[in-house]
């Protein structure tokens, strides 16, 4: 019999103003796990959409069993026994363990009602297969992620699935849950299933592939069975780049202490982590999906529930509960989704920079519309905002522009502390280059700075000190001349740790 399951040739995908992937050529065998690995932007989810159905190649060929197929939606794809578990889970917790397998399809009786014993049976059949030992009708809120992420397997393999795509699927896993999927996992392969393995954690990904694909900005680096390679050269090729290295932050920030913390917990996300900002210093904070990096500092804004052993600003105890209670102490976050989170789109370029500043434009509940047009004129200038004017809705900036509206409305609160989640996510190369600037100015200037970032050269480029995180805890820390991106994959793919 013919081994191989899936083969694909030469597809491309361009998005506007982005080649997402060039002439990607793959192929999966019956019971093998082949991960597939690559920095953020690879081009690795496209690529998975584009065989689950939900984003549709520009050219190129998809064959399975040896026939060319076209998948133009999931459906279809579901059709052909492709199917596909996200990093973010899709189950219901109020609904039961076999309602979750079959949602959308439960077995009916002849008066249209759920036939719970039919439910039942098929349920277990799956639960079987994956040799989980649970009920059928426990409610998925009494369970933990890793029988969560076994539960969304099951509910794929009930397509009559044949080949399973796995994207990031322990992000969110303790390593004793990981290692329960593991182990499920390799029984899956063992019964002639096909597995695609996306996963960032090189770890993980060595105890149980056959083969490893490698993309870097699109393309396939190369393809080599996985007891022929070693971490260390996956990392050389996943970061290695044919363009110029950004510039490196230059020198190291002399100044106190102004935020110090200890034992920051975020259940199931961060684990005790101790961090510290000084002064005029730019603190990168780093890691691949679902390390826990952007909960650290939505922790600290206060955004999320969490709970740390010691905080201190400028040397006195602090307590932040809330978003209001981080700007009252000086701290001003600035979320990665500037668009949902972070702007007010059909409001003006005016009315986005006073909004967390009113009171010093305020007169009892009119506004001194003067006033605030001068300080928020000051700010356009200042960080070079590009608008025609101040009444311009924020939702026809550019993405550069947006971003630089969100800073400046955190700097109007007179911030000492700056967390940036992902000040750069979607703006184009010279908006980076600006935004980086600005960043570096405000380090000048005397402003502490936490940079959240799964860009490396991001961090690279603009951090005095990296710290870098996997699964929930901070596992290296080095000095911004002294980093590299090998260096820094290595760690945050769980290869290596290293605290200076």
């Amino acid at each position: 019999m013919d081994l191989e399951l899936l083969t694909i040739e030469r597809v491309t995908k361009t998005f506007p103003g982005v080649r997402a992937l060039q002439d990607v050529s793959f192929d999966l065998d019956r019971g093998e796990i082949h991960a597939v690995v690559g920095q953020n932007g690879a081009g690795k989810s496209t690529l998975m959409h584009i065989l689950a159905g939900i984003v549709r190649p520009d050219s190129g060929r998809i064959l399975m069993d040896g026939q060319e197929v076209e998948i133009p939606n999931p459906a279809r794809g579901q059709q052909l026994g492709i199917s596909i578990v996200h990093q973010e889970l899709s189950v219901f917790p109020s609904r039961s363990v076999a309602e979750n397998i079959f949602v959308g399809r439960l077995p009916k009786n002849r008066l249209g009602f759920v036939d719970k014993k039919v439910l039942h049976t098929q349920a277990q059949k799956f639960l079987n297969a994956l040799e989980v030992p649970l009920d059928p009708w426990i409610p998925v809120r009494d369970l933990g992620f890793s029988h969560r992420q076994l539960i969304e397997i099951a509910k794929a393999l009930s397509y009559g699935g044949k080949l399973l795509i796995l994207d990031e699927p322990t992000s969110a896993l303790t390593e004793h849950e990981t290692a329960i999927l593991l182990n499920q996992l390799r029984r899956l392969r063992d019964s002639g299933i096909g597995i695609i393995f996306v996963s960032h954690r090189l770890r993980e990904v060595f105890a149980v592939s056959n083969r490893i694909t490698v993309l870097r900005d699109g393309a396939v680096v190369g393809t080599q069975n996985t007891a022929a390679l070693d971490p260390d050269a996956v990392i050389t090729m996943m970061v290695r780049r044919t363009i110029a290295a950004p510039p490196k932050q230059k020198g190291g920030a002399a100044g106190r202490p102004r935020l110090q913390i200890r034992g920051l917990t975020v259940p199931r996300c961060v684990h005790g982590v101790d961090l510290e900002v000084r002064t005029g210093e730019i603190v990168g904070l780093t890691g691949v999906a679902g390390a826990g990096h952007t909960e650290v500092g939505r922790a600290l804004a206060g955004a999320i529930p969490h709970r740390a052993s010691e905080v201190t600003l400028d040397g006195k105890p602090a307590r932040i509960r809330t978003l209001r209670d981080a700007m009252r102490c000086g701290m001003v976050y600035l979320p990665a989704d500037r668009r949902t989170e972070g702007l007010f789109l059909r409001l003006s370029v005016l009315q986005n920079i006073v909004a967390a500043s009113l009171r010093k434009v305020r007169r009892g509940i009119w506004v001194k519309n003067r006033k605030a047009r001068r300080m928020a004129q000051e700010y356009i200038d200042s960080l070079a905002i590009r608008t025609p004017s101040l009444d311009q809705f924020v939702l026809n900036l550019s993405g550069g522009n947006q971003q630089k509206v969100v800073l400046a409305r955190g700097l109007t609160v007179d911030a000492r502390i700056l967390i940036a989640d992902e000040p750069t996510r979607g703006v184009d190369v010279g908006a980076k280059a600006e935004v980086h600037q600005l960043l570096r100015r405000l380090a000048e200037a005397g402003k502490s700075i936490l940079l959240i970032s799964t860009e490396f050269p991001e961090i690279l480029a603009v951090s005095h000190r990296i710290l870098v995180m996997h699964a929930g805890r901070v596992v290296g820390e080095v000095s911004g001349a002294e980093a590299t991106e090998e260096r820094i994959m290595a760690m945050a793919s769980g290869h290596a740790c290293e605290r200076n």
